[in-house]
């Protein structure tokens, strides 16, 4: 290796004329240069554009950890180092890429005032007292690895193709026989028993026998293959470590807030309730008129004394808050449309608007419950806030100080993290096993495991590189011990291979003793007489889809509602899979439709913008291939495979 030569080797005058060449390459082509030399892994081109090792292994990564957290251990661990696992990573970030392309060529923008309405209304976000925290957003950034910078900046990116996606969607249309069959089967009833078969009372002295142990294991070998893994000695540096060393006194505290009062200024909010008559921006004089003649009886009622909460819950078009009594909460200037927010705030407490009040929603009444006026907190009520704050700029402040000094002491002395420790006044760490694909905290970044994983670490013994984790983590490591990746014997995962075969030989057990059941009723034997002899309990299933609340309901209602419609006077008998805990065996007797005129408005307006958003994300959907099949990708497949070595970077 050509830089652990230079280390172990230059002197004297070696040295200077080592330093003079790099000086000279410097000085015609810029420092960037000796870092463009170095190998750049890159997974694929769109239109000219690269995505890079790291993009994708980040992008791989956090796909397998959305899996993990949404399906649990229903996700078989062997798909993640599949080859269609991995082509689909690289084929989402070709298609980011290119929406993201067209986005910008098309002029999609979001302003910064809609950026800041967005964020500050982020639950998130909200301390206690509900209203936006600088602090709280900053924290909930740190501990997702996000600076406010690449935070702002995807939200802008999101936004935009929420409007092109919104686009599509909006000019999609819905007919009335459309939504009519859509409420027919939406709204439809079933008729059926069910009995359940559990997996469980066959597992009961069910052994798996050596030899079918083993051929699980022959046939399915690497399955049992374990990741190599390495545990390594690290040291951090990090601005929220730091943050706990730094006390502040009150005196600077206060000296902090006389500062940066105007941050803690609570400005004014009013709660309101209101009622909507909706009207289109573009209706003709005839709704008009009739949409004011209703605003204008019940502004009427509600001025002659009539409870304003109950005539909003009885009459308001706002679906949202009518049933709030027309309650709106408190609200902060910029929050409403204008005509809205100029009527509201030109009112006094318990007043209700003199006459309706028009937006492009329709026609409000508005009536006005409570001020809170604006007002500076007082130190005490943000003193914790502001202690945060301090701690936190100071601890940025050494952490600048101290990254230097690190970064150098690191590289100079690759032998030992020792020194570098000492440097920063820090601990030497030991981690867990980390696989290669797979860690957790620090190590659950690509970055990091690729620098534990790297030749230099892996190798040569050396110290790795001082690894940015993100913004405020730096870390540099060195290997304690290594394991090779390897299949497993036997008997290390015999317990998992007799698991396997259990769930397998259970679930066929349940299976062939649904069928038998089925078999006898279409033979002629009655319903009740089977269930009753095998021992199971018939229920009636959910009548409709609504009525499943439980996962092995909603699985059954699946199973019910996916079975062909029986015959006049001829149940459909049949067995399924129940959220691979259970068989059942059904008789579906009777199907009825939904009679769409019963359907609740607010229902039916929300089957119609299903079915408009379906639409939609079909459009959607097919202008993204429009923009793959013109796009020039290249997708390097030696990349993907499972044989690949990435090159190994000494970018000190």
């Amino acid at each position: 290796m050509v830089i652990t030569a230079i280390r172990e080797r230059a002197s004297g005058w070696v040295v200077w004329i080592i330093i003079g060449l790099i000086c000279i390459t410097f000085a015609l082509w810029g420092i960037q240069s000796y870092f463009e030399g170095l190998n750049r892994v890159v997974v694929a081109e769109v239109d000219g554009e690269e995505i890079d090792y790291d993009t994708y292994l980040n992008s791989m990564s956090q796909r397998r950890q959305n899996l993990i957290r949404t399906f649990g251990n229903r996700v078989d661990p062997s798909m993640f180092s599949g080859p269609e696992f991995k082509r689909q990573t690289v084929e989402e970030l070709v298609g980011q890429r290119l929406l993201l392309a067209d986005i910008e060529k098309s002029g999609y923008r979001i302003s910064d005032s809609q950026l800041n309405t967005l964020i500050t209304n982020f639950p998130a976000f909200q301390g206690e007292d509900g209203k936006f925290s600088k602090a709280q957003y900053e924290q909930v950034l740190r501990s997702q690895g996000m600076t406010p910078a690449s935070f702002e900046q995807s939200q802008r990116q999101q936004n935009a193709v929420d409007q092109i996606r919104n686009g599509f969607a909006q000019s999609a249309f819905v007919t009335e026989s459309e939504l009519n069959r859509a409420l027919a089967v939406a709204e439809q009833t079933r008729e059926s028993d069910v009995a359940l078969i559990p997996l469980s009372q066959f597992a009961e002295g069910l052994e798996i026998s050596d030899e079918d142990a083993q051929a699980e294991y022959d046939a399915n070998q690497e399955s049992y293959r374990a990741s190599d893994k390495i545990k390594v000695e690290f040291v951090e540096l990090s601005v929220n470590k730091l943050m706990a060393e730094v006390s502040v006194s009150d005196e600077d505290l206060k000296v902090a807030y006389e500062g940066t009062k105007q941050q803690y200024l609570d400005e004014e909010r009013r709660q309101a309730r209101h009622i909507l008559v909706k009207l289109e921006e573009a209706a003709d004089a005839d709704a008009d008129q009739k949409a004011l003649a209703k605003i204008e009886d019940l502004l009427a009622k509600a001025k002659a004394g009539e409870d304003f909460a109950e005539l909003a819950k009885a009459n308001s078009e706002d679906t949202g808050s009518a049933v709030q009594g027309g309650d709106l909460g408190l609200v902060n200037r910029g929050v409403m449309v204008k005509p809205f927010e100029d009527a509201l705030f030109a009112m006094e407490k318990g007043a209700i608007s003199d006459e309706p009040v028009r937006s492009r929603f329709g026609y409000h009444i508005i009536k006005l419950e409570e001020i809170q006026t604006e007002r500076v907190k007082e130190f005490d009520e943000v003193r914790e806030e502001i202690l945060k704050a301090e701690q936190r700029r100071l601890a940025e402040e050494r952490f600048t100080e101290l990254s230097e000094g690190f970064r150098n002491v690191v590289f100079e002395q690759p032998d030992s993290l020792e020194p570098a420790a000492s440097e920063i006044g820090s601990q030497i760490n030991t981690s867990d096993w980390v696989e290669r694909n797979k860690g957790a905290g620090l190590f659950g970044e690509a970055s990091v495991r690729n620098a534990a994983f790297s030749e230099d670490v892996l190798n040569e013994g050396l110290n790795s590189p001082v690894i940015e984790v993100d913004v405020d983590t730096l870390i540099a490591m060195r290997k304690v011990e290594y394991v090779e990746s390897k299949i497993q014997p036997i008997d290390e995962v015999r317990d998992r291979i007799d698991a396997i075969l259990k769930r397998k030989k259970t679930a066929e057990l349940a299976e062939a003793k649904a069928k038998e059941l089925v078999e006898k009723v279409e033979a002629g034997e009655a319903w009740e007489d089977v269930i009753s002899a095998a021992e199971l309990t018939s229920t009636a299933g959910p009548a409709k889809r609504s009525d499943a609340k439980t996962p092995t309901d909603r699985a059954l209602s699946q199973l019910l509602f996916d079975v062909a419609v029986p015959k006049e006077n001829s149940p459909v008998v049949g067995s399924g899979s129940v959220a691979g805990t259970h068989f059942a065996v059904y008789r579906l007797k009777s199907v009825k439709p939904g009679d769409p005129a019963a359907v609740e408005d607010a229902a039916k307006e929300q089957i119609e913008n299903q079915i408009r958003r379906r639409a939609g994300d079909e459009a959607f959907l097919a202008y993204q291939s429009t923009l793959r099949e013109n796009a020039k990708v290249v997708i390097v497949d030696e990349v993907l495979s499972d044989d690949y070595q990435v090159p190994q970077q000494h970018g000190y």
